[in-house]
């Protein structure tokens, strides 16, 4: 990737950040959003968000908290952002 093309993917990134939420995220996170439905050997049933997007941003709020992540979630998933 070139200089130019670093500086306007960062230029991009900062202009979404102020016209938004203020700050540009110092990491984003783009992958995949769902909701795990687990089934334990007992029978008990829990659902919670998960996928490879989520996994990564929670674990990216080991080294800071200004974090954006980026998915595609379907209709049916309960939570709005």
């Amino acid at each position: 990737m070139s200089n130019s093309t670093n500086y306007s993917v960062s230029s991009r990134l900062e202009s979404i950040g102020r016209q938004r939420h203020g700050p540009a995220p110092a990491i984003v996170i783009v992958g995949h959003v769902s909701l795990d439905d687990v089934t334990a050997a007992d029978g008990r049933r829990s659902v919670h968000v998960g996928g490879s997007g989520y996994a990564a941003a929670v674990g990216a709020t080991l080294m800071c908290r200004n974090i954006a992540l980026i998915s595609r979630t379907g209709s049916d998933f309960p939570f709005k952002c």
